[in-house]
């Protein structure tokens, strides 16, 4: 999934005083891969695919509430260790017990709530594996700024070899160049990545 901001909201022409110029609105447009409808069920979100949704519209809730003034600061165009803040927020509810019982039911029977058991196990497995998942984000983080602050070149399968076994305390399968496909540290984040475990701080 990802966002992509449309059209930036900024000021159209310099405002002076306490009067606010006119406004350019900004648009911006989620794209994702969800569960498909079948013929007989409508697309039912996995759990996992709610938390990627609300993460995801945290992006678009940041491009449409930007009070920027220069279009080159409007929404998500911000620093990298921020970024990813809203959604991190966002991505929360999905893990509180209200809310959860408030998007959830069974899609045939209306007014049929999700299972008091099935929430209270979820909830207990919310922090399930997180020690490493915390550190595969250390991982991608640390590879980040390894091969940005580099001088001269860098056998990028190497050193997500080493940085891999020795943060994630996974090997690299042989023969494989895990950055090859790690589009984040070339499409803007640029040793930014560490953004995505530091706005768990905020």
């Amino acid at each position: 999934a990802a966002v992509s901001g449309l059209q930036c909201g900024c000021d159209l022409e310099p405002s002076s005083g306490e009067e606010a110029g006119p406004r350019q609105c900004a648009i911006a447009c989620m794209m994702a891969n969800f569960t498909k409808p079948t013929a007989d069920k409508p697309s039912l979100l996995q759990h996992s695919e709610v938390v990627t949704f609300f993460h995801e519209f945290g992006h678009v809730m940041h491009n449409l509430c930007t009070k920027a003034r220069f279009a080159q600061f409007s929404g998500t165009a911000t620093e990298r260790d921020f970024v990813e803040a809203p959604s991190q927020m966002l991505e929360n509810w999905c893990w509180e017990e209200q809310p959860l019982k408030n998007m959830s039911g069974h899609y045939k029977e209306e007014g049929k709530a999700l299972p008091e058991e099935l929430l209270r196990n979820m909830l207990a497995a919310k922090n399930l594996n997180s020690g490493l998942l915390n550190l595969r984000q250390v991982f991608f983080g640390k590879f980040d700024l390894s091969i940005h602050r580099a001088k001269g070149r860098v056998d990028t399968g190497a050193e997500w070899s080493r940085l891999r076994e020795s943060i994630s305390l996974i090997a690299n399968s042989s023969g494989g160049n895990g950055a090859a496909s790690f589009g984040h540290i070339m499409g803007g984040y640029d040793a930014g990545y560490y953004g995505y475990l530091w706005s768990e701080v905020f």
